[in-house]
């Protein structure tokens, strides 16, 4: 297999960071990428085939010194991430997994996705435009969205989930004055979904992922994402 060569690779060149894409999204990129080329879709792994190598490739990365941080990353014990993710300072933004806590950020280039003072801003998409809208002294967003305090809140809760796999209900009730289990009342059907799984542990103080459970941490984080279809959340493998 594929993945097993790169495995090999992996103990070759010995990455201090690897990330592992195992979500349907990337799949679709494969396939959108491979059309009208050699490698039909049909030869691409199956679900069941990709949650096969996915745990065995986390496996091998396990016994070869890997820490496994967030939500399909994986750090040497060495690297700052792994010293981050120890001391609960592990944070995540568009660019994937970082130490420092850094909110804002700005997008440069088409499409490019920014975040300021609890604000979403993306670039026109469009090259010609982009290049116009500066060249006339504008900002190039085509687009932009001010984050309210529930959506603030829930990202809390999706971003702890991601880097840590738990949510500190305490803290949650100190950063925003409400009580974590009353206020997201309306989940609580798909947490006890979870916790009968054996996918979570849902105690009056802590919500944290079971080992089996952080294998599918995307889809216990997506019960919380607000803008998520009902019913969606379904396909993360």
């Amino acid at each position: 297999r594929s993945s097993d060569l790169q495995l090999a690779q992996v103990r070759e060149w010995r990455n201090a960071r690897l990330g592992q894409k195992n979500s349907e999204e990337h799949r679709k990129k494969i396939s959108e990428a491979h059309k009208g080329k050699a490698i039909s879709e049909e030869t691409l792994p199956s679900e069941m085939e990709k949650i096969g190598i996915y745990i065995d490739a986390r496996a091998e990365l396990m016994r070869e010194g890997y820490l496994p941080i967030g939500m399909d990353h994986f750090t040497l014990l060495s690297d700052s991430l792994a010293s981050a993710y120890h001391a609960k300072k592990l944070t995540r933004n568009f660019q994937g997994y970082a130490v420092a806590k850094a909110e804002d950020m700005l997008g440069f280039g088409i499409t490019a996705i920014g975040f300021f003072n609890q604000t979403l801003f993306q670039n026109t998409k469009e090259i010609e435009l982009y290049h116009t809208l500066l060249a006339n002294g504008q900002l190039p967003t085509s687009k932009g969205f001010i984050l309210s305090q529930e959506d603030r809140l829930r990202r809390w809760v999706i971003q702890s989930l991601m880097c840590y796999f738990e949510v500190d209900k305490r803290q949650f009730l100190k950063i925003f004055d409400s009580d974590f289990d009353l206020h997201f009342a309306d989940e609580r059907n798909d947490l006890d979904l979870f916790v009968k799984e054996g996918f979570i542990e849902n105690g009056t103080q802590t919500l944290y992922a079971t080992p089996l459970g952080r294998l599918f941490i995307r889809l216990i984080a997506s019960v919380f994402d607000a803008y998520l279809e009902k019913g969606r959340y379904s396909r993360v493998v």
